[in-house]
C-alpha cells in the first residue's frame, strides 16, 4: 500500500475504457501477432466488450479465484479440486489459446 486511503475500484465500465485503449494501442504496435490477455474477468461487461474485438480472443474463468487466481480454501474443497490443479487448468487453456493462434496464423 502506499500510504494512502484505500478506496473502491474503478468501475468496470472505466476500467473496460482504459483497456480497450491499451490493447488497440497494442495490436497496432505488433500488428498480425496474438495479443493475449490473462486477469480477472468483469463478468458480462467483458463478455460484452470481447464481443466487439475483431481480434481472435478467448476467455477462461477460474471459478471463486481472486485477482490473483486464489480460490478460497472452503470453495475448493466443496468442489472437490486443489489450488494447483485449478492453476494448471488455466495454463493448459493459455497453451492451448498460444498453440491456435500460431497454427491459424501460419496457414
Amino acid at each position: 500500500m502506499s500510504g494512502g486511503k484505500r478506496r473502491a475500484p474503478p468501475k468496470a465500465e472505466k476500467l473496460v475504457d482504459h483497456h480497450l485503449g491499451v490493447v488497440k494501442d497494442a495490436a497496432a504496435k505488433y500488428q498480425g501477432h496474438p495479443l493475449i490477455l490473462m486477469g480477472k474477468s468483469m463478468g458480462s461487461r467483458l463478455e460484452s466488450t470481447r464481443k466487439k474485438m475483431t481480434c481472435k480472443n478467448e476467455l477462461h474463468v477460474i471459478d471463486g479465484g481472486d485477482h490473483s487466481f486464489k480460490i478460497g480454501k472452503k470453495y475448493l474443497e466443496s468442489r472437490g479440486l486443489n489450488q494447483h490443479d485449478v492453476e494448471m487448468e488455466a495454463v493448459k487453456a493459455i497453451s492451448q489459446f498460444v498453440q491456435n493462434s500460431f497454427s491459424e496464423s501460419c496457414t
